[in-house]
């Protein structure tokens, strides 16, 4: 390792003694490079996790199948199977999907972060780090993971940041109708999902965004046990959807304005936006 890194991930007992953990706490250690989790390892052992390490995604995929963990902390190059690979194999199996996922990596251009994310990691770190960063995160995703399975009866949660792309959304949505065709939700409700998620995501890039590629698209899914909730935001300027056109009224009946809005609006339970009009989500309830 490093010179730089080795400074950067160091154990500080007394920088560490105000965290607070549970001793119960499992998580398993995913990176190629044996000094780095010797040292991670050390440090989470003293803040009172169990921690389980692999050095290859194999390995890893095999560890989770035998015993999930309540984390998983996951380097993005390795041989053979990546972190990727992994964290899409994981977010992609309802067994699994709950499992919160920090992904740790040497490369620091936007593009590798988007995509990470875009697989479902629920959170990023970029090496060289603070290891107080790492454990602060930890800390973050479990605590929200406890929350969801306790509090609101969530079956898992994920979250993606996508650039103002049509590139992104091919596999965003390859992603999460293999998750849908996991619920009861028949053919023709996955169809009119879909229909209204590439809709939003058209709206968020072409007007919201406008392709700008600093600006960023955030959608995020939950699955409950009654009902399917995606949110999707842009940082664009807003609109006033309170001044759609009505598409069923002669005077707006060629108008294309609004036209998906009202779609979705057909297929979708519930539709609501922020006040700003930068963001939209949209609920499906599902058969018990």
């Amino acid at each position: 390792m490093r010179a730089y890194e080795r400074r950067a991930i160091i154990l500080d007992t007394e920088e560490l003694s105000g965290s607070v953990m549970t001793p119960s706490r499992e998580i398993l250690l995913v990176d190629d490079e044996y000094a780095i989790v010797e040292m991670i390892e050390t440090v989470l052992r003293f803040e009172g996790f169990t921690v389980r390490s692999v050095f290859n995604g194999t390995d890893a995929l095999n560890e989770v199948i035998r015993k999930k963990p309540d984390l998983i902390v996951l380097d993005l190059m390795m041989p053979g199977l990546n972190g990727f690979e992994l964290c899409k194999e994981l977010k992609t199996r309802r067994e699994f999907n709950h499992i919160p996922i920090i992904m740790l990596t040497a490369k620091k251009d936007h593009d590798a972060r988007v995509a990470g994310l875009m697989v479902g990691a629920n959170d990023y770190l970029t090496k060289p780090f603070e290891i107080q960063e790492l454990i602060d995160m930890i800390i973050r995703q479990l605590d929200l993971a406890k929350h969801m399975r306790e509090e609101d009866g969530i079956t898992f949660h994920a979250r993606f940041e996508i650039k103002p792309d049509y590139a992104f959304m091919t596999q965003v949505n390859e992603l999460i109708m293999r998750i849908f065709q996991q619920t009861a939700l028949t053919e023709t409700e996955i169809a009119e999902f879909e229909y209204c998620l590439n809709e939003a995501l058209t709206n968020a890039i072409e007007h919201g965004s406008q392709f700008d590629p600093n600006k960023i698209i955030h959608l995020s899914y939950t699955l409950c046990k009654d009902k399917l909730v995606i949110t999707i935001e842009d940082e664009g300027q807003g609109f006033n959807f309170r001044n759609l056109p009505d598409p069923t009224t002669d005077e707006n009946i060629f108008n294309t304005r609004g036209r998906g809005i009202f779609i979705i609006k057909q297929y979708m339970d519930l539709v609501e936006y922020n006040e700003k009009g930068t963001s939209i989500t949209l609920t499906k309830y599902l058969q018990q």
